[in-house]
């Protein structure tokens, strides 16, 4: 007679089964209690990699998956469907146990993830607003202390001038005139004063302005290199002639007397370059150069050119700022070279203007220093004519 099938084993052999079928059952012959038996599985199973590595070893979970409810349920089901017995039943579930705490936390931790990254996404978007927001302050505190430095200098130059000037047209004033009588003399009208008495520039402002004259201010030029160490002298000039040759190659007709022969870096991260000749800077100025010179310079380098301002008096109200076409009328008047005049605005605000008023004082900016001498001279020969 064939033996009949041993109950509720009804899922095809397996790792689990063959070794459940090894275990014999136990009886109340065996000499190991149940607290014994729960206590040595306890010890023997005593960590969630132990009872991973129990789990795999029976093809329970699916080897190197992090713990999920989907694997425990499973690997339950199978564990159920196996039938194991004994000491093999109660490591199952003693690494059932450590599997299913494994798993909540895993939940745990992924809620407490997803909640922490939910509370703190506004104060992300909140720094970054604030990095591009310094970003842009330090762009315009780094542009402004370059204008603030050029216009020290030439308040400098400005003040001593006018100082020497005023002692000068005193000293003319008050002196006698010789070869006239003094009823036969005639009065010293105040052109007369600025022509005879305004002195040549004090010769170290010559050399200042002289020397200014043959200077291009460059930011964003990268005084570091690679490898962290500042640029020196003499690798500044050398890459901007490097610039100029590659403007030649580009056909670009480049004067020959053009060579950079020095270069100092400013603090705010500037670098002052300084051409053999006035007029080869005068060149360089110019915007359609500018921009060659600058695509081959590379980097985000930018030229800045000195402002020399000058105020205008009474000009019509009708005389528009903002607008390129009124800006070159006013170098064609005064006799200014095309482009001389950078830009204008107005002293007091349009708004701020009394119904019936009809002229406004304005501040012209010229970029170069003789744009400004004849702008000024321009004034004068009105003063006198006046």
């Amino acid at each position: 007679m064939a033996p009949s099938p041993t109950p509720g084993l009804t899922r095809e052999d397996g790792p689990l089964r063959r070794a459940s079928q090894r275990i014999a059952p136990m009886t109340a012959e065996t000499s190991t209690s149940k607290l014994d038996l729960f206590k040595k599985t306890k010890s023997k199973i005593d960590s969630i990699e132990k009872a991973t590595a129990l789990l795999e070893k029976y093809q329970l979970i699916a080897p190197g998956d992090p713990p999920s409810h989907n694997a425990l349920v499973t690997g339950l089901l199978h564990f159920a469907a196996s039938g194991p017995g004994g000491i093999l039943a109660m490591e199952g579930l003693m690494a059932f146990a450590h599997y299913a705490e494994a798993v909540q936390y895993e939940q745990v931790s992924n809620k407490l993830t997803e909640a922490t990254m939910k509370k703190l996404a506004p104060a992300w978007e909140a720094l970054e607003a604030t990095r591009e927001d310094l970003q842009a302050q330090a762009e315009s505190t780094h542009e402004l202390v370059s204008k603030i430095q050029e216009t020290l200098g030439q308040a400098q130059d400005c003040c001593k001038a006018a100082s020497e000037g005023t002692d000068r047209i005193v000293a003319a004033a008050s002196a006698p005139q010789t070869g006239e009588s003094p009823s036969s003399a005639r009065p010293l009208t105040y052109a007369a004063a600025v022509q005879h008495a305004l002195p040549t520039t004090h010769a170290s402002a010559i050399d200042r302005e002289e020397t200014r004259a043959r200077q291009i201010l460059i930011d964003g030029t990268g005084l570091v290199s690679e490898d962290g160490t500042r640029l020196s002298e003499n690798v500044l000039v050398a890459k901007a002639e490097a610039a100029l040759q590659l403007m030649r190659e580009d056909e670009i007709e480049v004067p020959a007397t053009l060579k950079f022969t020095s270069a100092s870096c400013l603090r705010n991260g500037g670098v002052i370059y300084e051409v053999a000749k006035a007029d080869d800077a005068l060149w360089l100025r110019r915007d359609e150069v500018q921009r060659a010179f600058l695509d081959s310079f590379g980097g985000q380098a930018v030229i800045r050119t000195r402002a020399y301002n000058v105020i205008a008096e009474y000009l019509p109200i009708a005389f528009d700022p903002a607008s390129a076409a009124h800006l070159e009328d006013a170098e064609q008047f005064s006799g200014l070279e095309q482009g001389a005049i950078k830009q204008a605005r107005w002293i007091k605000p349009p708004g701020r203007r009394t119904d019936n008023q009809r002229y406004a004082h304005a501040i012209i900016t010229l970029g170069t220093a003789e744009s400004a001498n004849a702008a000024i001279r321009l004034v004068l020969l009105q003063l006198s004519q006046g």
